[in-house]
């Protein structure tokens, strides 16, 4: 991998491969937002892709075992090599995707060589070799019209499915960074497991998904929330019929733990902060991005315990891929971008 020495006119495409959702942006617009999921099957050694993006995602716990499910999160060489490839072909109806074209992959701080190597290998087959990598927290401070060349200290918290990665970057650098899998669909496992274990009712993923984005809150006792909600599923060792009504606060109460470990890792990388760049990131407060932000209380509970302001990013799910696409624009002035 090598850092960008020149720039071109080309054309520019911006992916996020999510693991929650996959985003592409052309042209300063969102041009393919699916979730990062496609059910395939297995036949005398041919893979038959049976179901991508909305379409598996309704699939899931309602098939066979004779079906798999690859999530962009299982980064396996042919994985990647799927998602990549259906998503150029679905983004190619709306915008030029070609050998000439500049590819932007917004990446986590904690992504491996070996995990670049799949990628690029993964572009190379669909016939993009013009590709370039930059890690997510930049791609976020970008798209808020951040400085982040500047001397100026930034802080950014990313909440995904799969992780919550905290940095704090200044002069093109990432000074400071902890990431830890802690991430939204964590929160949907501990209503899962809160389910199971209080009332020995099974219930899907799907299932607490739904409860999360009613009555989630990270927060106990939150005003204006939903007072509750009817869960319904099998005995998990009867299998009867139950049903039971969830409240906010008992939800609350299950996310606490995770809450904490979000706060602790926060708390981790402020102690790690230059006092300059701390005193920078206490005045302009702290940027909370991904769709795991989203979760009700998160960001007054961070506030409360850090005594800084934490401000929620415009579009959460977009501002990875957007914040690619204007680094591009302007590749050559920006270190972190390298070559794939």
């Amino acid at each position: 991998m090598e850092n960008v020495k020149e720039q071109s006119n080309s054309p520019i495409v911006a992916f996020d491969l999510g693991s929650k959702n996959s985003v592409v942006v052309s042209d300063g617009k969102v041009v393919v937002d699916v979730p990062s999921i496609m059910a395939i099957s297995y036949e005398e050694g041919v893979v038959r892709i049976l179901a991508k993006w909305e379409d598996a995602m309704r699939m899931v716990g309602r098939v066979s075992q004779n079906f798999m499910f690859l999530h962009e999160n299982n980064f396996h060489y042919n994985n990647v090599e799927y998602f990549v490839r259906e998503l150029a072909l679905e983004a190619k109806e709306q915008c030029p995707i070609s050998a000439e074209t500049r590819i932007g992959v917004g990446i986590p701080i904690d992504f491996t060589y070996a995990k670049r190597l799949c990628l690029r290998e993964a572009f190379e087959k669909f016939g993009c070799t013009n590709v370039f990598v930059m890690k997510s927290p930049f791609a976020v401070a970008i798209s808020q019209g951040l400085d982040v060349s500047g001397t100026h200290g930034i802080m950014i918290i990313d909440i995904g499915n799969e992780k919550t990665q905290i940095a704090v970057l200044c002069m093109d650098r990432i000074v400071v960074e902890k990431c830890i899998p802690v991430g939204g669909d964590s929160f949907t496992r501990a209503i899962q497991n809160g389910v199971r274990c209080e009332y020995s009712i099974r219930i899907s993923e799907h299932s607490s998904e739904e409860i999360k984005k009613i009555l989630g809150t990270t927060n106990p006792n939150v005003e204006n929330a939903p007072s509750e909600y009817v869960v319904r599923g099998p005995h998990q060792v009867t299998a009867s019929p139950m049903e039971k009504n969830l409240s906010s606060d008992e939800i609350a109460g299950w996310f606490d733990e995770l809450a904490k470990s979000i706060e602790n890792s926060v708390y981790n990388v402020l102690e790690e902060t230059p006092p300059e760049l701390f005193n920078d990131i206490a005045s302009d407060g702290i940027w909370l991005s991904g769709g795991g932000s989203l979760l009700h209380g998160l960001s007054e509970r961070l506030e409360k315990q850090t005594n800084i302001k934490v401000k929620p990013v415009d579009e959460p799910f977009h501002s990875v891929a957007r914040g690619v696409e204007m680094a591009m624009k302007d590749m050559n002035n920006y270190q972190f971008i390298v070559k794939l």
